[in-house]
């Protein structure tokens, strides 16, 4: 009876959704047994998402279906990079011949790892009560269109995100681990900046105040790197990443997406919103930090130098602070707030900042439906979404297979 009702739910992602949303909320309590089915109907939402303007999913796709006649060894060295976990992720797709998949399973797992993460901090602090607000609070700050669009940076950051979380707070220090903090790397060149973020943590206990200093010199650093940059011993993945930070930080108008960013009303609000929030977080973070155990503290640590970045972002025409903001949903946004909430909202000024979390809340659901509106089509979406589902999803991807 219960491989039938599982099967069932499988064959109907809304159903899935329904069920799993309904069971968080009346037993959150047993959060293990409804996640899953959750993911499945995020999975299947995502896959049914067929982009249309000019979002980067589009220039993916492209750029993998490029990719389908190339060998292995062609499309591991592409465009010559250094990306070749990326490279070889797009060319696997390519021989499924789903484009659909190129942004719907980076996106699934970023969820997965945001509610995961929620639940699982829910557990250690006792308010397993409180995970569906939780879990709604991340759905209405993470642009899902941007996530799912987005493919590779934010995933890289979750990535890491998400072996810190195991290394620090559940204390799992294995060969895993370590494989997750290294080919998020070779997916993303930023995704160097929270490795980078992970190895500073042995430096010193006060690496935070260190690091302020160093983002308030960023700009002057990455100058003087770039003009080096050839000469540094820093491999292909470095020499990309400072010199794509070095265009972010110096682009200046000249490109016309540069320009679209920084006519659009849209981009200058979510601006807004993600540095505040990110300044919200930075002070839970200095209000609980002497309060939190060695491991915590190190985890803590590291959510705090992404809310810096999130800051020092502000002033970048092109908007990477979105996706440090989104990273620190991800990894954050339970393990930030709920041990506060347990303990210290008897503060006024810890009362008025969660009063802006909520409001943040808003502005960011309001945000995502302003944004999306050019690039959704929202009956076609909602179609292929009660249309799809796992075992069509597999059969279409077995039948390309089997056809090429």
């Amino acid at each position: 009876m219960i491989v039938i009702a599982a099967i069932l739910l499988l064959l109907m992602p809304t159903l899935s959704l329904l069920y799993s949303a309904l069971g968080l909320c009346r037993n959150p309590h047993d959060w293990r047994r409804y996640l899953p089915f959750l993911v499945i109907s995020i999975f299947v939402l995502a896959y049914a998402y067929v982009p249309t303007g000019t979002p980067d999913l589009v220039r993916y796709i492209e750029m993998s279906q490029r990719m389908q006649n190339m060998k292995l060894s062609q499309a591991i060295s592409y465009m010559n990079d250094g990306l070749y976990v990326e490279n070889l992720y797009f060319w696997i797709i390519s021989k499924t011949g789903d484009y659909q998949l190129l942004g719907a399973i980076p996106c699934t797992i970023v969820y997965t790892i945001a509610f995961y993460i929620t639940c699982d901090t829910a557990d250690r602090y006792g308010c397993q009560r409180k995970i569906p607000c939780y879990m709604i609070g991340q759905t209405m700050l993470l642009p899902w269109f941007s996530v799912l669009c987005n493919v590779r940076c934010v995933f890289a950051f979750s990535v890491i995100g998400f072996a810190a979380y195991l290394e620090y707070i559940k204390s799992k220090k294995n060969p895993f681990v370590w494989i997750l903090y290294i080919l998020p790397c070779f997916i993303h060149v930023t995704g160097v900046v929270f490795l980078l973020f992970r190895l500073s943590l042995f430096i010193t206990s006060k690496v935070q105040w260190f690091l302020s200093v160093l983002v308030a010199l960023l700009p002057s650093i990455i100058d003087l790197l770039y003009s080096r940059v050839y000469s540094l011993p820093i491999g292909t993945v470095g020499q990309t990443l400072i010199k794509k930070v070095y265009w972010y930080f110096h682009d200046d108008l000249r490109s016309e997406f540069s320009q679209r960013i920084s006519n659009s009303l849209a981009d200058r609000f979510s601006r807004y919103l993600f540095v505040g929030l990110a300044v919200c977080f930075a002070l839970f973070i200095l209000v609980q930090l002497n309060k939190c155990t060695r491991a915590n503290r190190k985890y803590v640590t590291f959510l705090f130098l992404i809310c810096i970045s999130t800051v020092a972002c502000y002033s970048v025409i092109t908007p990477q602070y979105w996706r440090f903001a989104a990273a620190l949903v991800v990894c954050g946004f339970g393990p930030i707030l709920m041990p506060i909430s347990n303990n210290d909202k008897r503060y006024g000024i810890i009362c008025v900042a969660f009063v802006l979390i909520r409001i943040f809340c808003f502005a960011g659901l309001f945000i995502q439906i302003w944004k999306s509106r050019y690039i959704v089509d929202y009956i076609d979406w909602a179609e292929n979404f009660l249309l799809n589902n796992v075992f069509v999803i597999l059969f279409e991807v077995v039948k390309s297979i089997c056809l090429y």
